[in-house]
């Protein structure tokens, strides 16, 4: 029995590895994840429910959680005021409750109360861009939520048979946006509350759809927005982290000080890193982080005064703090500045995917 995510999940887009030409783009918003069950769960008890997440339900003064339909991307349930309910259809959905651009602590605050305020869910939209067939979306699999029991979800189970007794249908398909308009144009249930993200397909030429996607990107965070989301045309909507979707996030770069260095280790990837320099330590503006980003080559620790490879000693110390009165990094060297690339910080000021930026490569 596999293990599979609640959600379909995005890697990060790297253009050296992936054409972004004739992929579908939209932008990425800064709002709550949310997977509408087409309403399966609705009035249930979350203990009856085979994907709920309880953990930590036991903080509640009144455990007595009911289901909406309504989720989170890590199982939990979003309260809404029944007449949002009402207006959401008999077929899944996946897509983000929404209230503006820059409006992300308005919407937490709105989507997260306990008690949903019936004026408040005025302000917001779901924004819907996928529309998952039934058999994808209750695949057979152990849910992958890192702070809970794991649960089985099976395609077969209880939630085929509560969907098959509402009259849901999930017919075959390949496009996602023409599905989600067909069914939505179908059922006459478009309205204020309910939005297709929009999505535009980029040139099947790379250069020009490179080009496009670097203006869009260049729009979106002007505005204040957290970056865009690629989608491969025809590709299905999985229970996992897939390479059909990919978020894109613009870059920054900074230069930072060399304080130091880590030996690298053995890692899922394998041990090629054994004995060699695992990451720099790096100063920047105060805050103390390590970067990686290397060649092999680069990563060549040496002894001091010799020159002689000190890769016998990095493999004896994977992971820890290089003795830098002995041994150094000839490319890098104490005290030198290096130029860097991230995405953005964390909430404590640390840069989010730091890497070594050779300009102009």
């Amino acid at each position: 029995m596999g293990k599979r995510e609640f959600a379909m999940l995005a890697h990060t887009f790297d253009p050296n590895k992936v054409s972004p030409a004739g992929w579908l783009m939209s932008q990425k918003l800064d709002g709550m994840r949310c997977l509408w069950d087409a309403g399966i769960s609705r009035g249930l008890h979350v203990r009856n429910v085979p994907y709920s997440n309880t953990d930590k339900d036991y903080r509640f003064i009144n455990q007595n959680i009911i289901a909406t339909g309504l989720w989170t991307r890590g199982g939990k349930v979003i309260q809404a005021p029944n007449w949002f309910l009402d207006l959401l259809p008999p077929f899944p959905l996946d897509g983000e409750l929404y209230a503006g651009q820059n409006n992300f602590q308005l919407t937490m605050s709105i989507v997260k109360d306990i008690i949903p305020s019936e004026d408040d869910w005025k302000q917001i939209k779901y924004m819907v861009f996928d529309s998952p067939q039934h058999e994808n979306m209750f695949a057979d699999g152990v849910i992958n939520f890192r702070t809970h029991k794991k649960s089985y979800l099976g395609v077969d189970g209880w939630a085929q048979l509560r969907a098959k007794d509402l009259g849901i249908i999930y017919p075959f398909h390949s496009n996602v946006v023409e599905l989600v308009y067909k069914k939505l144009l179908r059922m006459g249930i478009e309205n204020d509350h309910l939005e297709i993200l929009n999505q535009e397909m980029l040139p099947f030429n790379t250069i020009e759809a490179m080009k496009r996607l670097e203006e869009r990107l260049e729009q979106v965070t002007n505005a204040g927005g957290e970056g865009l989301i690629l989608r491969k045309p025809h590709s299905f909507w999985v229970p996992e982290r897939s390479h059909s979707l990919l978020k894109v996030k613009k870059w920054n770069d900074s230069e930072g000080t060399v304080i130091g260095y880590t030996w690298g280790r053995k890692t899922d990837k394998g041990s090629k890193l054994l004995g060699k320099m695992g990451a720099l330590v790096v100063n920047w503006n105060g805050k103390i982080f390590e970067l990686s980003g290397f060649t092999d080559e680069e990563r060549r620790m040496v002894f001091k005064g010799s020159g002689n490879d000190a890769e016998g000693i990095g493999s004896l110390s994977p992971g820890k703090t290089v003795n830098t009165e002995m041994i150094h990094n000839r490319y890098f060297p104490l005290g030198s500045k290096i130029t860097f690339r991230y995405r953005e910080l964390t909430d404590s000021g640390i840069p989010k995917e730091g890497r070594y930026w050779r300009k102009g490569a």
